[in-house]
């Protein structure tokens, strides 16, 4: 069962990042399968044309993962938005994520293939939703040098139309109200076409207490309502304690480390609950 809870520790903290179009590589899944359940918080900030729209993410996901071979899952993000003063919560963006492997080696996947879905559920017109579809497919990768495992991911973001997202390059001093600038999601922005890179490491620090930290970035590919070649980056580092022999706490923290940032900060805490 141990093997089977530390599969969550970077399927877990690495799904913070599906907030700005990243998931996550699972190398941690060995022989076993069940239903994976997940509820997490995640603080927020996006300053945007001088005005800051702070926010708080409720997630709930719901998975199932086979023998490290197979795995699904449908996360569901409430969001509650502050913005001129009034603070809301509304549904936004839910995203379904699939993911198979395609070579094992050593007992976790070498190499393996994935597709993100985001569904336009949100509301864009309240700033926590992208009024599209939105498909990433992604190739990741895994490899094991003792008790240090490496991942990662490379995967390329598209919409089914074009969009205008919040303004992610603006200019100073601009005269017009925030409300004539934003449309779409100010908790989950991404351009209209974009690629998508992460990279990662995960240790067991002490007996059932992992520390992960990785990295992830968009490289923007598209001039429509972005700057082409325009590039984000986070640092991401995350701890996770095994507590009982079915659940898990999770803190972690993203960082921006680019000029360009899609966020401010970000830290929250989750658990999660396998069936």
């Amino acid at each position: 069962m141990k093997k089977f809870l530390s599969a969550f520790v970077i399927l877990f903290s690495l799904t913070i990042q599906a907030h700005d179009g990243d998931h996550c590589e699972n190398p941690f899944f060995q022989s076993q399968h069940g239903i994976t359940t997940a509820v997490r918080g995640t603080f927020g900030q996006h300053q945007i044309l001088s005005q800051d729209f702070d926010y708080f993410i409720t997630d709930v996901e719901l998975g199932y993962a086979y023998k490290n071979i197979f795995f699904t899952s449908l996360r569901v993000p409430f969001v509650s938005l502050e913005t001129s003063g009034q603070r809301e919560f509304r549904l936004s963006d839910i995203h379904w994520t699939t993911q198979t492997s395609l070579l094992r080696w050593d007992g976790i996947n070498f190499l393996s293939l994935g597709l993100n879905t985001e569904f336009p559920s949100g509301n864009e017109n309240h700033f926590v939703g992208n009024g599209h579809l939105d498909f990433r497919p992604y190739v990741g990768f895994q490899q094991k040098i003792g008790t240090l495992i490496t991942y990662g991911q490379l995967g390329y973001a598209f919409a089914t139309s074009r969009h205008e997202d919040v303004l992610e390059n603006h200019t100073p001093g601009d005269e017009h109200s925030i409300e004539e600038h934003i449309y779409g999601s100010v908790v989950d922005v991404h351009s209209e076409r974009e690629a998508t890179f992460q990279l990662g490491a995960t240790t067991e620090i002490m007996e059932s207490l992992f520390i992960n930290t990785s990295v992830a970035g968009q490289t923007v590919l598209t001039n429509q309502n972005a700057k082409m070649w325009d590039f984000y980056m986070t640092v991401n580092p995350a701890l996770t304690l095994i507590m009982l022999d079915n659940l898990t706490l999770t803190m972690f923290t993203q960082i921006p480390v680019t000029t360009l940032k899609r966020f401010d900060y970000r830290f929250g805490t989750g658990i999660n609950y396998i069936f």
